[in-house]
């Protein structure tokens, strides 16, 4: 008598899965045998990020890629940069402009690109 659960073996657990067939090796031994455990990508404002983890078939090690481009920002990101200038702006005096349809660059938001790694970090963390 048992309790209905069945243990299932790494094969019958990932048989759904599909392999990366931009990074099909894996990390720790060098097999490409692996699936695709997990993937997203996000593009924002012509920027993208993806994280894509594999699990490979023969060590049964999981093998982790990230990427995002250097001045890429979440939208939250981007417009609490935005809304801290503004405030800024208003506190030292300065006329705070209305919302054009066009939306400001990086750089006229004052922000380098040091700092925007440095948030991709904190992010990613």
């Amino acid at each position: 008598m048992g309790s209905g659960l069945k243990c299932m073996t790494i094969d019958e657990w990932s048989c759904r899965w599909k392999q990366n067939d931009r990074f099909p090796e894996c990390l720790a031994c060098g097999s490409e045998s692996t699936k695709e455990h997990h993937f997203m990508q996000t593009w924002c404002r012509g920027k993208k990020a993806f994280e894509s983890e594999t699990l490979c078939l023969d060590c049964h090690m999981f093998s982790w890629r990230s990427y995002s481009d250097p001045d890429f920002l979440t939208p939250e990101e981007y417009d609490k940069i935005r809304w801290e200038n503004m405030v800024n702006d208003k506190a030292a005096g300065r006329p705070v402009v209305a919302d054009s349809a066009r939306r400001p660059t990086l750089e006229e938001l004052g922000v380098p690109d040091d700092d925007i790694s440095h948030k991709m970090k904190e992010a990613m963390n």
